[in-house]
């Protein structure tokens, strides 16, 4: 066995790891999100969110996954203005990161089967994060349309193998 051998293998070890912990990260994520209080969001939530989307894309970029390094690192700088108070916490936010995170478990389940990742679903919520991330009136939403959409989210949830029809928010 070569060095290239014993380093394929090893990188592959660590590529197992990341898998399963990028799978927990984003599913910690969508669990704090859809408990967040829009109108009085827990700083500590925020926080944990914001260190689950550091966590993936330092990770990412790590082991070679660049196409989710660039997701997670414009979600992070959206979080990040949400953390800071610099943006309110609105549903346009927890919807386009609902969003990002369908786009990273699709890309976490390609690159774990060797498939090709759809690089124009990765551009477009690029897009749209930076667009809901520049705006400077992202005004929260009422209470009651938050509801019915948290609502709606638990009664259908999206299983990870087919989440390349929602449309982005």
């Amino acid at each position: 066995m070569s060095f290239d051998d014993d380093f394929d293998n090893d990188l592959s070890e660590f590529h197992a790891i990341f898998f399963e912990e990028a799978g927990e990260h984003l599913a910690n994520l969508e669990s704090m999100l859809l408990g967040l209080d829009l109108n009085h969001p827990d700083s500590e939530k925020l926080n944990a969110i914001f260190r689950a989307a550091h966590s993936i894309k330092g990770s990412a970029s790590t082991f070679g996954f660049p196409d989710m390094a660039a997701v997670t690192h414009d979600l992070e700088t959206l979080l990040d203005r949400v953390r800071k108070q610099e943006l309110a916490l609105s549903e346009r936010i927890i919807d386009i990161t609902l969003v990002a995170r369908d786009v990273l478990l699709d890309q976490l389940a390609a690159h774990q089967g060797g498939e090709a990742v759809q690089p124009e679903r990765v551009d477009q919520v690029i897009a749209r994060i930076r667009a809901i991330a520049a705006d400077e009136s992202n005004e929260p939403s009422t209470l009651a349309s938050v509801l019915s959409v948290r609502w709606a989210r638990r009664r259908t949830p999206w299983p990870c193998s087919n989440t390349s029809s929602r449309s982005m928010p």
